[in-house]
């Protein structure tokens, strides 16, 4: 069994440690729409509401699961920008192990399958810049990733309920 994962973990491995090498370049730029989101989610930390200014309740985030999250996150520590490019690179982590189960559970040779998938995304230059720049874009990415996964499960009881949460999460 060990022998089997030794390809897909060295493919894991080599794919993080891609992300790992462009992060300390990409990790000093936010983008600039993500600021709309991280002003809601402090103005909610420090008790005015989920709104841009106190006392305007106006809405106009792109993402109430990802403003949610970050608001729940910032609650124990106050840096937003911290918790959004930590939320993003753990996303985007996530997206590479649901790869590898989407691999393993539909292809005669998941190992091949899974190399295959890793190096179109580490040669994406998206995939990278999106990892830590405090958009909602990885987030998504992994629920549609793991609601895929989840759908292709061929256990008897089937992908159930879990691949139509992880869908349905993708719309909030």
């Amino acid at each position: 069994m060990f022998r089997s994962l030794r390809w897909p973990a060295a493919t894991f491995v080599a794919a993080l440690a891609c992300l790992l090498a462009f992060q300390p370049v990409l990790i000093h730029y936010t983008a600039e729409d993500s600021y709309i989101t991280f002003r809601y989610v402090l103005n909610a930390v420090d008790g005015h509401g989920l709104v841009y200014n106190p006392g305007e309740h106006v809405e106009g985030f792109s993402s109430p699961l990802y403003t949610l999250l970050l608001i729940l996150l910032s609650r124990a520590y106050k840096n937003v920008i911290l918790w959004a490019r930590l939320a993003g690179f753990s996303a985007t982590v996530a997206t590479l192990v649901a790869c590898w189960l989407i691999a393993k559970r539909t292809s005669r040779a998941p190992a091949a399958c899974f190399t295959l998938i890793a190096t179109m995304l580490v040669a994406t230059p998206a995939f990278h810049i999106y990892a830590t720049l405090g958009m909602e874009a990885p987030l998504f990415m992994a629920l549609l990733t793991w609601g895929a996964a989840a759908s292709v499960d061929h256990r008897p009881s089937g992908p159930g309920m879990l691949a139509v949460v992880l869908f349905s999460l993708v719309g909030i």
